[in-house]
């Protein structure tokens, strides 16, 4: 009974380290011969809000225009069109802290690990809507100021007679 309890810990712990890891496997393909291969790994720690890449294949070989990619983020199938590698990854996270979104840069030198950046979400201050208050605690109004003008016309109306009615 002990065993059981403990390796329910056990389990429990690691489900709970798993929920926080996100891992995106990165390729890069071809656009001359639509070639794919795996490049690496970004794994993103959301509760430490830290993130590393690990090549996997450390001997690919670049030349061309590749499509880099990923499977793991819905429509990033090919999110950008380098040339070379990659020194840079940013990683966009969203208002939860998942993943939403990847950019890469190939300026500089070539390395063998592209530094990773994280983006936060952050919350935009919404509008006020409400009309401000004047010191004399009267509402101004947004409106322009618009001034009602009354005009009467009389019309003098002439009969056969010579007579005039006034309308």
């Amino acid at each position: 009974m002990v065993h059981i309890n403990g390796l329910l810990a056990a389990l429990s712990v690691i489900a709970l380290c798993a929920a926080y890891l996100h891992d995106v496997a990165l390729h890069y393909r071809s656009l001359e011969s639509n070639t794919k291969h795996e490049w690496g790994v970004l794994r993103y720690h959301s509760e430490r809000n830290k993130a590393q890449f690990k090549v996997t294949n450390p001997d690919l070989e670049i030349a061309g225009q590749y499509c880099l990619g990923t499977n793991d983020i819905p429509h990033h199938e090919c999110f950008a069109v380098i040339e070379g590698f990659a020194t840079q990854i940013t990683l966009f996270l969203d208002t939860r802290n998942d993943i939403a979104g990847l950019a890469v840069t190939a300026i500089g030198a070539p390395q063998t690990t592209p530094n990773v950046v994280i983006n936060s979400a952050q919350v935009a201050p919404s509008p006020n809507k409400t009309p401000a208050v004047d010191s004399s605690g009267a509402k101004k109004s947004s409106k322009p100021a618009t001034e009602k003008i009354t005009k009467k016309r009389i019309i003098t109306k002439t009969d056969d007679e010579g007579g005039e009615e006034k309308k």
